[in-house]
């Protein structure tokens, strides 16, 4: 499933689950569908944004690295 043109791929990093990137990563994440992140996108990349968080930085990369590895992942 593709959300502006990004694959999103599921991940368990640290013992928690992050399927994708518009979860929450974790309790103190703010993005909900009720109260979407306004940095949605820089908050994928850079994130999290909403608090300071080395191991949700790492699930974050998480997802990126394997993206990265992914011989048949390709943005459209």
């Amino acid at each position: 499933m593709g959300v502006n043109g990004a694959v999103f791929y599921f991940i368990i990093c640290g013992g928690e689950t992050v399927e994708r990137f518009i979860d929450p990563c974790c309790s103190e994440c703010t993005h909900t569908q009720e109260t979407p992140c306004s940095q949605f996108v820089d908050c994928c990349v850079n994130g999290p944004l909403c608090h300071e968080s080395e191991e949700c930085k790492q699930k974050r990369k998480a997802i990126m690295d394997r993206v990265a590895l992914d011989s048949k992942f390709v943005i459209h």
